[in-house]
Formats: C-alpha cells, structure tokens, sequence
C-alpha cells in the first residue's frame, strides 16, 4: 500500500492534488488531519454549546475543561499533559499561543447562531480559527503526535481492507511526517509560487517550513496541467522513485 503525505501552504492546492493522487488507484483513501480535529472540535463544542466571550478567562477554561475526557475518547491518546487551566500570565508571555482561539469566541460572539452548527469537512473553512488552535496547542501542551499517531492507527486498519494508497493532507509539522515515513510514507510538498504563505498566529504552520519533502511539486499551472502532473507523482510513487521536483506547468515533461 503506498502511504504519502501532503504538506504545503494554505491555498496551495494540497486539497485539489491529493484528490487528483487518489483518482489515479481503484481503491484510495484520503485522510485529512483536520478531520481528526474536527472530531475533537465537534466533541467540546457538543458539551456545551454556549460560548464563553472572548476575555472572559474564567469562562474560556470552563468550557475547555472537558478536553481531559474528549482526547482519549477520540484520539486514543493520554490527556494528563493538556495545560489547563490557562493563566493571564501564560497569555500575556505567549500571546500568539492563544490568538486563533480568541479570534474563534470572536466569531462566535459576532455570529451566535454558529454555536450550534456541526463542523464538517465542507465547512470547516468557517471554522478555521478553532482547528488552527486545537491543532496547533494540543501538539504542544499534549502530544507532539496526537494527531498522526491516531492516523497512523487508521492507516493500518486501511492496510488491512486492501487500500491501495492513503493520502494524508495537511502534513504540517516534522514530527508529524517522520510518523507517516515511519509508517512506509512518502512526503510531498505543494508549492504555489505566486501565494503567500505567512500566518503567523497559525501555531501549525508556523513549524512546516521545517519539514523536508520527498519532493516538491510546482503547482504553477493550469489544473489540467497540476492533474497530469499528478499521475506522474503516481508512478514515481509506485516505483518509490520520486523526482526531486516536478513544475506542473512544464507538460512536455509528463
């Protein structure tokens, strides 16, 4: 079964290639990391769906409290590292820490009938502040791999319905893509070159620019041209004997 992970900026096009990998085999999976988030997202927001406000510390962590019980249900992982409660001096030494959960009771405040709305996959854009922060602090405070130790638990339980290749989107730390080429994986870095990639509050990609890709590719073209240069990726991941980059805009290469 070929494993492979997909790291790259927000916007790059992670999304619209892994979809395009997973076209090319009749039985393929495609695993994104946030979606193990937002299961977790869903569990604390279900325990109670009145938001605390933005600065109200009190009420932040009362809402929060339920984590230690949601982790090992979900994720199968220890929570007696989580850091809760959360201090004012822990916010006022590592602001950045905490910015994308407050920006997330702010969009709460601003919109209180998302209180009750199920995160999903297709609208989890929406929700974007709460993932970043769960995704990032849990990392931190937590278990370096609570996320990709759980995948890697699915993708063994993939191996054994006869998959013939994985794709996990989202690859955003270096623990994370060890984890994944422990597991028989490969990575491969989307790269936009006309986009941005700069979030500093994002405490999950603030560490991906560490991570060393399998290879790179270029999606520099049209997504006819990031399609075909797809199926090339396939192949040189079936003979696990990937370029060091390919441009998707160069078609008389594929």
């Amino acid at each position: 079964m070929i494993v492979v992970g997909i790291t790259g900026g927000i916007g790059h096009g992670k999304t619209t290639f892994a979809d395009y990998l997973a076209a090319k085999a009749r039985r393929a999976e495609h695993i994104e990391s946030s979606d193990v988030v937002i299961e977790v997202a869903n569990a604390l927001r279900h325990e109670s769906t009145n938001h605390p406000k933005p600065h109200d510390l009190a009420a932040i962590n009362h809402w929060l409290a339920p984590l230690a019980g949601i982790i090992p249900a979900c994720v199968h992982c220890s929570s007696q590292r989580l850091v809760l409660p959360i201090t004012q001096a822990m916010l006022d030494e590592a602001p950045l820490n905490y910015a994308k959960l407050i920006e997330y009771l702010e969009l709460i405040e601003a919109s209180p009938n998302l209180q009750t709305t199920e995160i999903t996959h297709d609208n989890r854009q929406q929700f974007r502040t709460l993932l970043q922060w769960l995704g990032g602090y849990l990392v931190k405070t937590v278990d370096e791999g609570i996320w990709y130790d759980e995948i890697v638990r699915r993708i063994r339980d993939l191996s054994l319905k006869g998959t013939e290749i994985v794709i996990v989107g989202g690859v955003r730390f270096p623990g994370d893509a060890e984890r994944l080429r422990n597991a028989g994986g490969l990575i491969v870095e989307i790269r936009r070159p006309s986009m941005a990639e700069v979030d500093a509050k994002d405490l999950t990609e603030r560490e991906r620019s560490l991570i060393e890709p399998d290879t790179t590719v270029f999606n520099d073209g049209s997504l006819e041209d990031l399609r075909h240069c797809a199926k090339r990726v396939y192949k040189g991941l079936q003979m696990r004997e990937l370029e060091p980059q390919y441009a998707a805009s160069q078609l008389e290469l594929l």
